[in-house]
């Protein structure tokens, strides 16, 4: 699913699917199936939907939302490799220490209220109908060394 998409579901239980594994970023799956009150069976053929169309994505036993995004660009600096690439959840605490970092001495204020919001949702990347949030990090040797944030709402 591109970023920018539209989002339409034609069941409101997929819908409610797709809202709480939004909000929570990546969770697994029986979780999520006890929170929104399903039967395993209904739940799994809902979610078996929404991965076929491209919608949700399981990966290491938690469903999140599947971006189609996952274009990484490197290139060498000083002799030191950058990647740069979408962040994904699993970035999300090296996110954090990287933009409190560059708060620094807390006159950065838009920076510093980034890094409050994401800490306190837990959530990098949100798509929903308020808004459409996406970082994008530059890591070495797979560490987040840098950070650009784009909030379009």
């Amino acid at each position: 699913m591109q970023l920018t998409e539209t989002l339409a579901f034609d069941h409101d239980d997929r819908r409610d699917i797709y809202d709480y594994v939004e909000r929570h970023g990546s969770v697994e799956p029986d979780r999520a199936r006890r929170a929104l009150d399903m039967e395993p069976r209904a739940f799994g053929h809902h979610v078996a939907i929404l991965e076929r169309d491209g919608v949700l994505e399981e990966a290491g036993g938690e469903l999140r939302i599947a971006y189609e995004d996952d274009a990484e660009t490197a290139f060498q600096s000083e002799g030191v490799e950058v990647r740069i690439r979408r962040a994904r959840e699993e970035d999300l605490t090296g996110l954090v220490g990287v933009i409190r970092e560059s708060i620094g001495d807390g006159t950065y204020v838009d920076a510093e209220t980034v890094a409050d919001v994401v800490d306190h949702e837990e959530v990098l990347l949100r798509h929903n109908e308020l808004e459409s949030r996406v970082f994008f990090v530059a890591t070495v040797d797979g560490e987040v060394v840098g950070w650009v944030h784009i909030d379009a709402n």
